[in-house]
């Protein structure tokens, strides 16, 4: 019997049937399965979507509201912390994904034009035609070749004039053609002793040996209480307050978080935000995106 290895946990019994009238001269076999399904949740990255539209269309806004308590109504209500995190997360960003209109794509080189900007979002629409989306990367690649070409004769015409008059500009048109850029980071960091340590393993454990004793906590032990004493709930003025002090236009981390998606459900997003953290801080349990820390190193290297 020949089965997937991706399933070959879930196979519990196989067994043949030799004696089968089928009118066949194979022998059934039959095998039973235990699968448990489970739902990949697709990370939301690299999302560019027009999020100040929010505060300029109201009816916008308004739909990005109604299809946001929509699908928390569909999702239903979910015992588990991890499970209300993860429904209050894709409820936000996959309504912001279909209501909101996305950022127009910017070019990454300065010779694209607007025209092969336009011709790549054909080709990206067309991907299901693979006939037409060959024709499409043909014509794209034509035209980047083009328009790079004149980019590059235009910049060596304005090096030729600034050779005599402007050096330092006729050098960064050089640098910008060729594509060279300056580092400033050298590759290397100082150990504690203020040793220099070049190897990339050595670096790694001299980062970890760093944020161990950056975190590292050296007070006392102190009592246990014998008794649990309950807090205060968590108020909903108290959640609004601090989403309010949060700075705009800020990249996510890995829980996604969007306080202008937030802002935008009003008294909805703010209510249902205050009941998970008073779940969070009620039983305890922190949702995997909030327990994870991303850690980037800067471009002081005397650590």
């Amino acid at each position: 019997m020949m089965i997937s290895k991706r399933y070959r946990n879930a196979l519990l019994l196989a067994k043949t049937y030799p004696s089968a009238d089928c009118y066949n001269d194979h022998v059934p076999v039959l095998g039973k399965f235990k699968l448990k399904l489970k739902k990949n949740s697709k990370p939301f990255t690299n999302i560019e979507i027009g999020l100040a539209i929010l505060k300029t269309n109201q009816t916008i806004r308004e739909k990005y509201q109604i299809s946001v308590q929509n699908k928390f109504e569909a999702l239903g209500d979910a015992e588990e912390v991890e499970q209300q995190w993860e429904n209050f997360k894709s409820a936000r960003m996959e309504t912001a994904i279909d209501v909101i209109p996305k950022v127009k794509r910017k070019a990454k080189q300065k010779w694209m034009t607007e025209e092969i900007l336009n011709l790549m979002e054909e080709r990206r629409c067309a991907k299901g035609n693979k006939e037409k989306y060959e024709q499409i990367h043909k014509k794209v690649q034509e035209k980047c070749n083009m328009s790079k070409e004149n980019w590059i004769n235009e910049k060596c015409k304005e090096i030729e004039q600034q050779r005599k008059h402007a050096p330092q500009t006729m050098h960064r048109n050089i640098e910008e053609i060729t594509g060279k850029r300056t580092f400033l980071s050298t590759g290397c960091i100082k150990a504690m002793n203020g040793d220099i340590i070049i190897g990339k393993e050595k670096i790694l454990e001299r980062w970890a040996e760093y944020i161990r004793e950056l975190f590292k906590d050296d007070r006392k032990d102190h009592n246990i209480m014998k008794n649990n004493f309950a807090g205060p709930p968590i108020m909903k003025e108290e959640v609004e307050t601090a989403i309010k002090k949060m700075k705009h236009g800020k990249a996510t981390g890995p829980d996604n978080i969007l306080v202008e998606l937030i802002e935008a459900l009003e008294d909805f997003g703010i209510g249902k935000v205050t009941h998970l953290l008073n779940e969070i801080y009620d039983t305890g349990q922190i949702p995997t995106d909030l327990s994870k820390s991303i850690f980037i190193a800067g471009n002081n290297r005397e650590v």
